[in-house]
């Protein structure tokens, strides 16, 4: 696992977060942090709009942490996820690992 932390990279997906996602939307979601997990594990995933969960096998994923809770979860979900830098980073470790498949979760 290699946690970038409050790095540059990290630093600059929290002001994207920060400055590009209202905060109607974001509320008092900050990002503090991004990990990215290589190699097989279990990931917790949410089934669309429900609070339901279930774990899947990853063989890479991309965290980014943070503290408060957005106001919009669904909205903030696709925003963050469709960020430029985010995109970016998932492109380039799709293209060099394999398959991605989208989980964005809270934990309050």
């Amino acid at each position: 696992m290699v946690n970038l932390g409050w790095c540059s990279f990290g630093e600059s997906v929290a002001n994207a977060i920060e400055s590009l996602i209202p905060e109607s939307v974001r509320g008092t979601f900050s990002a503090y942090e991004v990990t990215i997990r290589i190699g097989p594990h279990d990931v917790i995933t949410d089934l669309a709009a429900t609070a339901e969960y279930t774990m899947i096998q990853a063989n890479w994923s991309l965290a980014i942490w943070g503290y408060g809770s957005p106001n919009d979860w669904i909205e903030a979900r696709r925003k963050i996820w469709n960020l430029d830098i985010v995109r970016e980073i998932r492109d380039d470790l799709q293209n060099r690992l394999d398959e991605v498949n989208v989980s964005v979760y809270w934990i309050v």
